[in-house]
């Protein structure tokens, strides 16, 4: 089967019961949203279309555990992938930590991360600004954690960042 096609049925039964939390669509189109324009970006290559759905299997769903087995089956590349795109400095690991210091360590973390997945960070977090703006629930907490990410972000694509840049009001180079 196609890795693609593979990545995104595997997404999709992975969040079949889940809900964007402020549009109430399923979250499942926010995956293909996101692997779409990561399937239209110059250099994109399958593995990264596969990681763009399962960017957030690990992070909001009991993927990794109830579904190992299908889980191996990704070839290490797109599992690299995706293990670079989820925030590891969540509340339910580091509840000792408080949100700004979570996301300020996230924020170090995604510095390292390869150019591959941050592309595909800037692909989920303008889709995410994009959401919140269509329902009227974007807070300036969000947007400053945004333009946080920006600077770690720099040289991944710069019409991405710029688009972001834009989202977030920065008035871009």
């Amino acid at each position: 089967m196609n890795l693609i096609i593979k990545a995104a049925q595997f997404a999709h039964k992975a969040h079949i019961a889940q809900l964007r939390k402020f549009s109430g669509d399923p979250y499942f189109v926010h995956l293909a949203r996101v692997a779409g324009r990561v399937a239209a970006l110059e250099n994109t290559t399958e593995e990264m279309v596969a990681a763009a759905y399962l960017h957030d299997a690990c992070e909001d769903t009991d993927a990794p555990q109830v579904h190992a087995t299908e889980w191996n089956e990704f070839p290490c590349k797109v599992q690299d992938l995706v293990v670079e795109l989820t925030n590891v400095y969540t509340k339910l690991n580091f509840s000792h930590l408080n949100r700004k210091t979570r996301k300020k360590l996230e924020t170090e973390r995604i510095g390292k991360i390869s150019q591959a997945a941050k592309c595909i960070k800037l692909i989920d977090r303008i889709d995410n600004i994009e959401d919140f703006k269509r329902t009227g629930n974007l807070e300036q907490y969000y947007i400053n954690e945004s333009r946080a990410l920006l600077e770690v972000l720099r040289g991944a694509n710069p019409d991405l960042e710029k688009e972001l840049q834009n989202l977030v009001g920065i008035n871009g180079n």
